[in-house]
């Protein structure tokens, strides 16, 4: 058992590193996702949404993919625990609140960064990504053929008299 007091230490460093990292992907994800949906967010803006819708916009997916994530994670770490706490001498239960406490703190994280990127992305001017966007769509070269086709003349149109024929 004299190892103990190192592996906790360990895992306490692993898992702020872990906790970190992974801050900085949802904040990437995030930005990326505000990013591409500039021109969703000003229409919604310009209709007269409020930044809170917004910010359940962005948050609402990220909600669904740590539930799902955390769902996983639960089945995995049960699963290495209970083979760690079969070493022991004494047993003790585990308990499932551990698991939704991890998986709030988690959703709280993500939640923190979802809507601190979607305030920003939401108190931007409408008209400035409306116009960006316009811009970046339509400033596209553009080719044209002008070429002049002359269309064959029917048969019938032979036959017919313009009104400048029958004037004369």
């Amino acid at each position: 058992y004299e190892d103990e007091p190192n592996l906790s230490t360990l895992s306490l460093i692993f898992t702020i590193l872990i906790l970190f990292i992974a801050g900085l992907g949802i904040f990437g994800l995030v930005s990326f996702m505000a990013e591409k949906r500039t021109h969703e967010i000003g229409i919604r803006k310009v209709l007269g949404a409020e930044t809170w819708h917004v910010i359940r916009l962005l948050s609402v997916e990220f909600f669904w993919l740590i539930l799902i994530a955390s769902v996983l994670a639960w089945v995995a770490s049960w699963l290495l625990i209970v083979d760690w706490l079969s070493h022991f001498a004494y047993r003790t239960a585990i308990n499932w609140l551990i698991f939704v406490f991890a998986a709030a703190i988690a959703m709280l994280l993500a939640l923190i960064i979802t809507a601190t990127k979607a305030y920003f992305a939401s108190r931007t001017n409408p008209a400035d990504t409306l116009k960006y966007e316009y811009i970046h769509v339509t400033n596209k070269p553009t080719y044209r053929l002008n070429i002049n086709i002359k269309s064959k003349t029917n048969s019938n149109d032979k036959n017919r008299k313009t009104k400048q024929d029958l004037q004369d």
